[in-house]
């Protein structure tokens, strides 16, 4: 992984300082397909992360909805690189997405939506 990020960031130590201090937030994101192929490598560092970053994708999910009763979709370019490091509970209860994302955003928009009621329950 160090490799990769090297060649993407700068080899050297003042090029990847310099690369840091100019990116902007979305620029941080470029990394993150490096770091999942490092980790389908088995790349140990890259499999820490890319398993942490699971675990916090289950605790927002559950966070949502703690008795998992909506159904829930992973969007985004990193949806599916990410899905062999999901926790399983989270991996049981993804579903694929019926339509973009921006079709769920039109239905809200237009009050078409359908009701989906989460009830809250204590831990």
């Amino acid at each position: 992984m160090h490799r990769a990020v090297g060649e993407h960031c700068g080899a050297t130590r003042d090029e990847m300082l310099s690369w840091l201090w100019g990116a902007e937030p979305a620029r941080f994101a470029e990394i993150a397909p490096l770091v999942i192929e490092c980790a389908g490598d088995g790349d140990m560092a890259a499999l820490a992360i890319v398993t942490e970053a699971g675990r916090e994708i289950d605790a927002l999910a559950e966070a949502l909805d703690v008795v998992r009763n909506v159904p829930l979709a992973l969007v985004g370019g990193l949806a599916e690189p990410l899905d062999p490091f999901l926790p399983d509970r989270l991996r049981n209860w993804v579903r694929a997405p019926q339509n973009e994302p921006i079709a769920g955003a039109l239905m809200l928009a237009r009050g078409q939506a359908p009701d989906e009621t989460i009830v809250w329950q204590n831990r």
